[in-house]
């Protein structure tokens, strides 16, 4: 008997991130990054590994800076479950200062004008945000440290991500830390 197809959604993807036990391995590239002190931070709780793995579902190009810029943010010790703080306005003023560049920029010619704008000012064009379904259909900021992780909500803390890699990878992060006590310090593997 032949077995049902089964059409993928996001019920059945692969998640992109998990929280995995601190493997020896992973104390050690902590504890060297740290300065030599022992595995534990401040608080004196011991790291947890956070795995990020790029699935089909993410474009590969933003789904590397992002999880390179967190890796090396927890080599650093700079990772830290924490409570987001309420956003602030630095999203919005970040997005309305490129699209004054663009319209700076290409004020010469409106036809490439109109396609940056679709791009990158999706979120104050009146499209619909939740609407994002596939790869490269709109950018929107992302916090490089992320909020969850003690990231700061400012403006140098953001660049232009895939919304559809942003939103499944920060998704998949809060999912995956729920149960993690807060002050727990953070290491992220890369799985490709």
């Amino acid at each position: 008997m032949a077995r049902p197809r089964v059409s993928p959604n996001r019920s059945t993807r692969t998640p992109t991130a998990r929280i995995i036990g601190a493997t020896l391995e992973d104390v050690k590239a902590f504890r060297t990054s740290k300065g030599g002190r022992d595995a534990m931070d401040n608080s004196g709780k011991q790291p947890m590994v956070l795995e990020l793995r790029l699935t089909r579902d993410l474009k590969k190009r933003d789904f590397r800076r992002k999880a390179r810029a967190l890796a090396a943010l927890g080599r650093d010790g700079k990772l830290v479950k924490t409570k987001p703080p309420p956003r602030g306005n630095p999203v919005k003023k970040y997005r309305k200062d490129t699209v004054k560049r663009i319209k700076e920029r290409y004020k010469d010619n409106p036809a490439l004008m109109k396609k940056m704008l679709k791009k990158f000012d999706s979120g104050t064009s009146g499209a619909d945000p939740r609407g994002v379904t596939k790869r490269d259909q709109y950018m929107e900021p992302d916090h490089i440290h992320e909020l969850q992780l003690g990231g700061a909500d400012k403006a140098d803390n953001l660049m232009w991500l895939d919304s559809r890699t942003n939103r499944l990878l920060g998704g998949d992060i809060k999912v995956a830390l729920n149960g993690v006590p807060e002050g727990t310090p953070i290491i992220v593997r890369i799985v490709e």
